[in-house]
């Protein structure tokens, strides 16, 4: 588990220099008037990419993430795996060989 886990989003950003104090004032402001998480208020704002944020909130969780708009996945590849397999398990497939399937998992 990371220790940033019990640190709050809007201090790791700060901390990692991703955002200003006046960024995160700004989207505390926005976001008290939203009922939105601070994360996706940012997003909103435009003052923080959503893949930054993807990324700082799998550190802060300590876990693995994985940047889905820069992944391509071969057309050969998903027809290896029927849309109804997809949404009955799930997962979107990534690779596929003869004696594996690796998968993108919620």
């Amino acid at each position: 588990m990371s220790k940033n886990n019990s640190k709050r989003l809007g201090e790791i950003l700060l901390g990692q220099g991703l955002i200003t104090a006046d960024m995160l004032e700004q989207g505390i402001r926005r976001q008290g008037q939203s009922a939105k998480r601070l994360g996706s208020t940012l997003v909103k704002l435009g003052l923080l990419e959503v893949g930054v944020l993807a990324r700082v909130l799998a550190h802060q969780a300590g876990t693995p993430g994985c940047d889905l708009f820069s992944i391509r996945i071969s057309g050969e590849t998903l027809a290896k795996l029927s849309p109804a397999k997809i949404r009955e398990f799930r997962v979107l497939p990534a690779g596929i060989t003869a004696q594996k399937a690796q998968v993108i998992s919620r």
